[in-house]
């Protein structure tokens, strides 16, 4: 999906209200290509990232390990928004692990793939918010989290959905 292509097109047309896309907006606008993301929740929080981002998204991934949606992988997926950069968080259960993708290459840094297994949480996110203060001198007070997930189906129910969204 060009994210930056469809911002640009809405940018272009008018159509955008503010100069970010919520994550509804920007599954909205990709169209039939997200047909299978779903979004599970999304929060703001006006408290400091530094201080708060481990106990938010440990308290978050609990509750989707403990409830999930229904038609749900075993992937989350959280996009970390804050001071006008996204980054992607990966929890695999499978693997037990976490992944952080950073992939802005367009500062200085470049972008960059970070894991560690699940245990190690607190870590990366002391280690990210770590970054952003020695890179670039950021310390947010303010921040998004949105959770997604991609929708399973069992065999045929994905054509059948697949040409239902195509008619």
């Amino acid at each position: 999906i060009a994210g930056n292509q469809i911002h640009e097109e809405l940018h272009k047309s008018g159509t955008l209200v503010n100069v970010n896309l919520t994550v509804p907006e920007a599954i909205a606008a990709a169209g039939t290509k997200t047909r299978f993301i779903a979004e599970w929740k999304s929060l703001v929080y006006m408290i400091n990232l530094a201080n708060t981002l481990y106990d938010e998204l440990n308290a978050n991934v609990k509750e989707w390990y403990d409830r999930p949606p229904p038609r749900c992988g075993s992937d989350l997926f959280v996009a970390l928004i804050t001071e006008n950069r996204t980054v992607l968080i990966v929890f695999q259960e499978n693997m037990d692990t976490v992944t952080l993708i950073d992939s802005h290459q367009h500062t200085p840094h470049g972008a960059l793939i970070a894991q560690v297994p699940s245990s190690h949480l607190k870590e990366l996110c002391q280690w990210y918010s770590g970054m952003l203060r020695r890179l670039y001198g950021l310390n947010p007070d303010c921040y998004e989290l949105s959770f997604l997930y991609f929708k399973c189906f069992n065999s045929g129910e994905m054509i059948q959905t697949s040409n239902l969204a195509s008619n």
